[in-house]
């Protein structure tokens, strides 16, 4: 499940915002003002239109992609981490369980990140970490370096 804080983990993780090239089957979101709070907007789901380019499901076309939060999925994560870590698949396994079983299980990501979190939000944190060094502050609401 994608709640409010993945999406504003997501958003903010601008080393992996950074990497994004827009394909067909992305998650994404926008951030939009509701009641005088900045709202991600409903999730949408990138197709290729007639032509061939990008657009959300009600048809319209993703002409600023720099307004998109790119949610990527956990195989974007795990490719994310395969490059930068240069590991297999194997050692790749071993690692995130390594993380998985250190910091999930009794909680010292996040005052938020559990052995319950979904796998999605854990592989983010996972990237986050072994990759680029930083741990998501959940009182401060930011990635800071460790």
């Amino acid at each position: 499940m994608i709640d409010s804080t993945h999406i504003e983990m997501s958003r903010k993780a601008t080393e992996i915002q950074d990497l994004w090239e827009p394909k067909e089957g992305d998650k994404i979101t926008s951030w939009q003002e509701f009641a005088s709070k900045r709202v991600p907007a409903p999730m949408e789901i990138l197709r290729r239109g007639k032509y061939g380019s990008l657009m959300d499901f009600e048809g319209n076309y993703l002409r600023n992609p720099s307004n998109a939060v790119w949610l990527p999925r956990q195989e974007d994560l795990q490719e994310i981490a395969r490059k930068n870590l240069s590991k297999t698949t194997w050692g790749l396994t071993v690692l995130f369980y390594e993380f998985f079983k250190e910091k999930c299980a009794v909680n010292k990501i996040t005052n938020r990140l559990n052995a319950n979190e979904p796998l999605n939000t854990v592989w983010l944190c996972f990237v986050m970490e072994t990759c680029y060094g930083k741990h998501w502050d959940d009182k401060k609401k930011t990635w800071t370096v460790i």
